[in-house]
């Protein structure tokens, strides 16, 4: 989705997006091309409010954010409703709260059992301004998914709504990431993109994404000369809506659609959460090669995350640190350990806290992904995790 990371970056880290408080005056983003739908303004509500396809419910202390969260919800067609006077009959999309309902006398009235288990998605709204370390402690405690600020994120909660409302349609999005500098993340990125379009024949279609703005660029990994078509500097602020076309306009290598900077600018973390967001409201199955820099964006929209490891003591660390810092997907860690050391796949993995998909072994430099196919090794495993993920679809 297009929001914020809930996880504020380390202090030693320069101020991004993901820390709304380290940022003072965001600068303007950048409109799409015009093959591109923009949602200006809300939509007009299209139907009586206890006739709603869905309800978001509100729990929170302030009237005025209330009022801007029942514009929001009436935008995307949904209905809000108090938590503790849900419409009947009428599915639960969202709910949506505000930092004051997790503590303080207000707490056992507005914000019981918030983020537990089978409820639906928790998103906190708070009013601009500075946002408390307690503040986002109490957010992750809760499970919220996103903490946003109003009105500055406005577009953010919208496309939030929004991606909620439809689930039937949302794509699945897995991020693969490398639990330390060269662990193999983008070739086994480009392996598992190229079995999902095998395996699915082009029905669904399968989208690589780039989204590792220090990498070498998966269009010269893959040996993609002069793919052409929209790449990260065409790509503005987009929604759910503008997903089909987005994917129609990347060029296709093998039956895959890749995103990538080719020789423009790379990636930003607004970019990828607008790409993403996107995309999620498509049928794709879209794998994101993901660096350090972006994973924070990437993965407030993955279902799921895929970190390859070295099974080494330096590997498993340097993976474990990294987990330690970015947010979870709702879909969970998959462990990937790749080439030998002193750790064992099983070991490592439960280190890790994740669940154990396979490992290989370093297969030979001169392969290229996408272009070469094996037997064994990673294309063997990736084949084997592409029928898995076609088999279970996106999590709801």
């Amino acid at each position: 989705m297009n929001a914020l990371a809930l996880a504020p970056p380390p202090a030693a880290d320069p101020p991004t997006v993901a820390d709304p408080s380290a940022v003072a005056d965001p600068p303007a983003r950048r409109r799409g091309p015009s093959v591109f739908p923009v949602l200006d303004a809300p939509r007009p509500r299209s139907i009586e409010a206890h006739g709603a396809a869905a309800q978001v419910l509100w729990s929170g202390l302030s009237p005025a954010l209330r009022a801007q969260v029942a514009d929001h919800a009436d935008a995307v067609g949904a209905v809000l409703a108090d938590a503790d006077a849900p419409l009947p009959g009428i599915p639960v999309r969202a709910e949506v709260c505000d930092p004051a309902a997790l503590a303080g006398p207000g707490r056992d009235e507005h914000a019981h059992g918030l983020g537990e288990a089978g409820r639906a998605p928790l998103l906190i709204v708070a009013e601009d301004g500075e946002v408390t370390e307690d503040a986002w402690r109490r957010c992750l405690a809760a499970g919220a998914r996103h903490l946003l600020r109003l009105p500055r994120d406005s577009e953010d909660l919208l496309g939030a709504l929004t991606t909620l409302e439809r689930p039937s349609t949302r794509g699945l999005i897995v991020a693969v990431a490398g639990g330390s500098g060269g662990a193999g993340a983008s070739s086994t990125a480009a392996r598992l993109a190229g079995a999902l379009a095998r395996r699915s024949r082009g029905e669904d279609g399968t989208v690589l994404v780039d989204a590792d703005p220090l990498g070498g660029g998966l269009d010269e990994l893959v040996e993609a000369a002069a793919p052409g078509g929209i790449r990260w500097s065409d790509i503005g602020l987009l929604g759910p809506e503008d997903g089909p076309a987005l994917r129609e306009g990347l060029p296709e290598i093998d039956g895959v659609r890749l995103l990538a900077a080719q020789d423009g600018p790379a990636s930003t973390p607004d970019l990828a959460r607008s790409a993403l967001t996107a995309l999620a409201g498509t049928d794709a199955r879209v794998i994101v090669d993901v660096g350090t820099e972006l994973a924070a964006a990437v993965l407030e929209a993955a279902d799921r995350l895929l970190i390859i490891v070295r099974p080494t003591d330096h590997g498993v660390r340097s993976a474990a640190r990294r987990l330690d810092a970015w947010p979870r997907p709702r879909g969970g860690v998959g462990v990937i350990v790749r080439g030998g050391g002193a750790w064992s796949a099983r070991d490592a993995a439960e280190e890790l806290g994740g669940e154990l998909l396979g490992s290989f072994r370093d297969h030979p430099r001169t392969a290229v992904p996408l272009l070469d196919r094996r037997r064994g090794g990673a294309d063997r495993l990736c084949s084997r995790l592409a029928a898995e993920l076609l088999a279970e679809g996106a999590p709801s």
